[in-house]
């Protein structure tokens, strides 16, 4: 399996293949397309972290941290117990941490979560490449292609939906390195909180390592 590649070379694949789409809107002189164009790219980046904000807990997940933007924090808060921080430089992309937790039927669950995200992607970027009208086009269009090179350097992980596309979230050898107990993910949000006394009575309850036993 390929290792993901870099943040940089995804944004100068990414400006590589769509370059050809954004002469044809030019040449074509028709704003809708470029705005269709732009439009498909924020989805394409976004609608990961939305479904994974959204279905994480069905996939046997627990969001650590939920942080948008980079640099100084302007607001640090919780939302349902997960901390959420927001930086002062905006970002097209969320930066979720999460951690996976035994759950019945585990790699079913995680299998299902990206398969379907994947297909709702795919889909939803075929259907409108194939309408006539040049909005919807282009916009598919660059979903898909913002898809592909988005799953090119997200692909490891148990979320990631190229996981699923190559069978990798089924295979218990992978999954059993990403499990954590819950109470360690309660301690990891209590500390990026500042509660450090709170964090540090969660992990002297949670179970020791398998290795330490």
């Amino acid at each position: 399996m390929m290792f993901p590649i870099s943040r940089r070379l995804a944004r100068r694949l990414l400006a590589v293949l769509l370059a050809p789409l954004v002469i044809l809107a030019l040449q074509d002189g028709d704003p809708a397309a470029l705005l269709g164009i732009l439009l498909g790219i924020g989805l394409g980046l976004l609608l990961p972290d939305m479904w994974t904000l959204l279905f994480h807990r069905a996939a046997g997940a627990r969001l650590t941290l939920v942080r948008y933007g980079r640099g100084r924090k302007l607001i640090s808060t919780t939302i349902a117990g997960v901390p959420v921080e927001i930086g002062l430089v905006p970002t097209l992309e969320l930066a979720i941490v999460y951690e996976i937790t035994p759950t019945p039927r585990l790699r079913l669950r995680l299998w299902l979560h990206s398969a379907a995200l994947l297909t709702v992607q795919l889909g939803l970027g075929a259907l409108l490449a194939a309408h006539p009208e040049a909005f919807p086009r282009y916009l598919g269009i660059s979903l898909l292609v913002t898809t592909v090179v988005s799953n090119l350097r997200y692909q490891a992980g148990p979320l990631a939906p190229l996981w699923a596309a190559l069978g990798l979230t089924l295979r218990h050898d992978l999954i059993e390195h990403h499990l954590r107990d819950p109470g360690l993910t309660r301690a990891d949000r209590r500390l990026i909180r500042g509660r450090i006394s709170e964090a540090r009575r969660l992990l002297d309850l949670a179970p020791a390592p398998a290795w330490r036993r």
